[in-house]
């Protein structure tokens, strides 16, 4: 596997049973977010790994400007403001 080497992931993950995946909401992210779930995969088959809340965030966030992780800050700013 290339991009993500498993020293990059140094937590124990063996006391977890589920994992959730979040990386930015670009072409990038979603490369990332494919690379962190084959290492996850290859070094902890009985974990769960959720990317169903990444995907969800994603079809909410389609017409704000939220690319990045960063972004989520500004956006719950932006729906206290609005009242939403």
């Amino acid at each position: 596997m290339t991009g993500v080497q498993t020293c990059a992931l140094p937590i124990s993950l063996a006391q977890y049973k589920e994992v959730v995946v979040l990386t930015d909401f670009d072409k990038k992210g979603s490369v990332l977010a494919s690379k962190i779930v084959e290492a996850l995969h290859d070094m902890h088959k009985k974990i769960k790994i959720n990317l169903q809340i990444r995907r969800n965030m994603m079809n909410c966030m389609k017409n704000e400007k939220v690319g990045e992780v960063q972004d989520l800050k500004s956006l719950v700013e932006r729906q206290k403001i609005k009242g939403g």
